[in-house]
């Protein structure tokens, strides 16, 4: 959230709505432009040193996680969205006095900036004030300090450590997406029952992070002994679990240090200097992201290797391997499996957006550091499992991915959704829309997106079908939205927007996203891969808040998109209501699928599991020295 901005032209006071302003095309620049500023700092000079040669784990540069922090918590990407956007509306708008009406922390920071430059008034209570770098730096802290006592208490009690499966693949998986209710993993259960079939060692799973999604958890989870959390037969086990005290000595370390690495950092003249966006002083924001990456990434991140390492020592694994490998836990278990010498494999489970900075690097990334004996580069994956040749063109020209470290096997989440969707007869379709409220002349869309990422447009959504609905259609038909809810998060918050919409509806639990699909007349969302999918399997499908991560496909046609709100209830009538157009558009992206290489021929996992299982056979020569912990 950017905030609302009170412009005086001409005597007469308007109030903008900054976030629509600075939607589309200025934040798609914005999160290039973030991207590119974090990369830059990993050459800035922190007490002689490169900030990524400065600080390191076992000879292993830490910087691999700071840059994550920075994209992740978005500090970075809303200075320059802000940036860009005051700048934008300044030279459209022509004020004469600018003013916050309520806004975040970086349009406070940079609005004052930006009126000096141009020359601009401020309109009363508006002033330079604080930046919100006290709260930040009050709730990193805050974080910091939960994160490290709740690892240090759940070590002190009297518990035994849990059995593992040793000499096989050893499966890190995310806690939250383990599925109790079927006992199966919620992302890669084709692949993993895929390599079972092949005759290989035993997998052993073991969850990492929140056993809740980000929209259940309570701040007491973290205090919640791991292994006492039940499990649906016992195939998962909680790397917490695996991890003695002693093991933590060396991240331990890392956090006593927190506060001169934090001075290190925020006592850095180039770092000062670095702090600009868009030419804008923006250091009393970036100040407190430094100190976060101090006191909260790096002790976190060394206790995740820690962690990591104990579960690899214990397992004594052919292979390791996970999905989100870019991520923290992920870069973590990279490191980990490199340090210990066993091959690891990366799983791509969803589309692999193209500002999604874990997955862009430089050629510089890729090697080791000239300076640090130990380092040896990113910790990407001995072999990175793709769905399809975009995918491997994304890692190879953005992410600097060897060739011969991608093995392009198809999309094993496609060929489930696709022999699922061929399955769903004219009963099963029926009883679907019928459960969903959906009578035989009536369209329907369904939404298959994050609320945080659908943000303004799902009221907009909402709007757009309530006036179509109220239009007649051929046959008396009536335009509906059924709303999926993302598996991460809760139906609260979408069931919040809804409201008493007479044409809306949440999508009925009973339902699985194949059944969605098959008995839906269009899929709707803003990143999806479902999007993706539905393409390849003649479903059409419209993004909206372009430009996205979509983009490529919407440029090449496969996808129908949205720029512009104004546009969204004449795509929706088309996407729904158009034979023509909509025969055209799923054309188009069964075309789109094939020049990319998208099939679903059932095969993906096997393809997959083959790959692994050649890496596992091959990985002998990966041995290398475990070196102690350091910072």
């Amino acid at each position: 959230m950017i905030g609302r901005l009170a412009i005086e032209r001409a005597g007469r006071l308007d109030t903008i709505d900054l976030d629509e302003y600075g939607a589309g095309a200025i934040a798609d620049e914005a999160a290039g432009r973030a991207n590119a500023w974090i990369k830059g700092l990993r050459h800035v000079d922190v007490a002689g040193r490169s900030l990524r040669d400065r600080f390191h784990y076992r000879g292993d540069s830490l910087w691999w996680f700071a840059e994550l922090f920075l994209h992740k918590e978005g500090v970075v990407d809303a200075l320059w969205r802000t940036a860009l956007t005051l700048d934008a509306l300044c030279e459209v708008e022509e004020p004469t006095r600018v003013g916050v009406v309520d806004g975040s922390p970086a349009l406070r920071l940079l609005l004052p900036q930006v009126a000096a430059r141009l020359g601009i008034g401020l309109l009363p209570g508006t002033d330079a004030g604080r930046g919100g770098a006290a709260a930040r730096h009050t709730a990193t802290g805050v974080k910091s300090r939960l994160l490290t006592w709740a690892a240090e208490a759940r070590r002190a009690l009297p518990i035994g450590r849990p059995a593992l499966a040793t000499g096989g693949t050893l499966a890190f998986v995310h806690s939250a997406f383990w599925r109790d209710a079927t006992g199966e993993e919620g992302y890669i259960a084709p692949v993993l029952d895929a390599l079972r079939g092949t005759g290989a060692a035993p997998i052993q799973l073991v969850g990492v992070g929140p056993r809740h999604n980000f929209q259940a958890r309570r701040w007491w989870d973290p205090l919640t002994p791991a292994w006492r959390q039940p499990r649906a037969d016992g195939a998962i086990v909680a790397v917490e679990a695996l991890a003695s005290r002693a093991a933590l000595a060396g991240s331990r370390a890392v956090w006593q240090a927190r506060h001169e690495v934090a001075a290190a950092l925020t006592g850095s003249a180039a770092l000062r200097a670095a702090a600009r966006v868009a030419g804008y002083d923006a250091w009393e924001l970036i100040a407190p992201e430094l100190h976060g990456i101090a006191t909260l990434q790096f002790p976190w991140s060394a206790r995740a290797m820690d962690e990591a390492g104990a579960a690899i020592e214990r397992a004594r694994p052919r292979l390791v391997l996970t999905y989100a490998e870019a991520g923290g836990w992920g870069r973590a278990i990279m490191l980990e499996a490199r340090r210990h010498g066993v091959p690891s494999a990366g799983i791509q489970h969803g589309y692999i957006y193209r500002r999604w900075l874990n997955y862009l690097h430089e050629r510089d990334e890729m090697q080791p550091s000239p300076v640090m004996a130990l380092d040896r580069g990113f910790p990407r994956p001995d072999l990175s499992v793709v769905f399809d040749r975009v995918a491997a063109h994304h890692l190879e020209t953005a992410g600097a991915f060897p060739r011969q470290a991608l093995a392009v096997t198809g999309s094993p989440a496609l060929d489930r959704l696709a022999a699922r969707v061929r399955s769903i007869g004219a009963p099963e379709r029926s009883a679907a829309r019928a459960a969903m409220g959906l009578a035989d002349a009536d369209r329907a869309a369904v939404v298959v997106a994050k609320r945080a990422q659908l943000g303004r447009w799902l009221p907009l959504l909402i709007a757009a079908v309530g006036r179509l609905d109220a239009s007649a259609q051929p046959g008396g038909g009536r335009t509906r939205l059924v709303v999926k809810p993302h598996p991460a998060e809760t139906p609260e918050v979408y069931a919040d927007a809804i409201g008493g919409a007479p044409a809306v509806r949440l999508a009925p639990s009973s339902l699985d996203l194949a059944a969605l699909v098959s008995a839906c007349d269009l899929v709707v969302t803003v990143n999806s891969t479902v999007a993706i999918d539905a393409m390849a399997l003649g479903i059409p499908a419209l993004a909206v808040a372009m430009p996205n991560n979509l983009t490529p496909f919407v440029v090449a046609g496969g996808i129908a998109g949205v720029y512009d709100p104004a546009e969204l209830q004449k795509a929706l009538e088309q996407a729904l209501w158009d034979d023509g157009a909509r025969a055209d558009l799923v054309a188009k992206g069964l075309s789109c699928a094939q020049s990319g290489g998208m099939r679903a021929d059932g095969e993906a996992a096997r393809r997959a599991a083959d790959a692994l299982v050649s890496l596992a056979e091959g990985g002998a020569g990966l041995a290398s020295a475990v070196q102690p912990g350091r910072l």
